[in-house]
């Protein structure tokens, strides 16, 4: 994980480096053993890896691909949030059309949102999938659509396809004056597409 976030890094450094700027400290395996017991649920092993090099990154940054990357604290308030909604009815009976590889459900609370766009969509870690999806693929979760799309099948498989495209050019970004940001110009940097 750590020669995936050189790589991440590097990119960064070329393109848009005040952006780095913006990546806080990595966590500790303290925090990260608090947070699973506070969630009741365990992180696979390259996102342990990947949160003890950088624990998020600060709000409004949009370092993946205009979304936000959260720490151990962001993680926590999304969940709970969402697991409060769940519990007051506000997704009604919790249920959408199942799919094989993610759950038939609008929300699950085994579900690990590690990046945000700031307004209800999110990439999540899936530790509770489908018969035919695997415990900590990445999935896609949409607020005003009942698609999960499967982004990979594993954490390190999804930042390793972020980093290909990355490097291949397939992925760029550019300073927006107007709006005083960086800007990724698509949304390939979140690969939002099912595998």
């Amino acid at each position: 994980m750590k020669e995936l976030w050189q790589r991440f890094e590097k990119w960064m450094e070329a393109n848009a480096s005040s952006l780095l700027e913006d990546l806080y400290e990595g966590a500790s395996t303290w925090d990260i053993k608090e947070t699973e017991e506070e969630l009741e649920l365990k992180f696979p092993e390259p996102f342990k890896e990947f949160i003890m090099l950088h624990n998020g990154a600060m709000v409004a940054n949009g370092i993946i691909g205009n979304w936000d990357l959260y720490g151990l604290d962001d993680i926590s308030e999304e969940c709970f949030d969402m697991d409060e909604k769940v519990e007051e009815g506000d997704f009604g009976s919790n249920v959408r059309p199942e799919d094989g590889k993610v759950k038939g459900q609008w929300w699950n609370q085994s579900w690990i949102p590690f990046v945000g766009s700031g307004n209800g969509h999110y990439l999540c870690l899936d530790m509770d999938p489908g018969p035919d999806g695997k415990p900590g693929q990445v999935i896609a979760y949409f607020y005003d659509s009942g698609e999960r799309p499967v982004l990979a099948e594993s954490f390190d498989k999804w930042f390793l396809d972020v980093i290909e495209r990355m490097e291949k050019g397939e992925i760029s970004i550019f300073y927006d004056e107007t709006l005083d940001q960086w800007h990724f110009d698509q949304p390939g940097l979140l690969n939002l597409k099912e595998s």
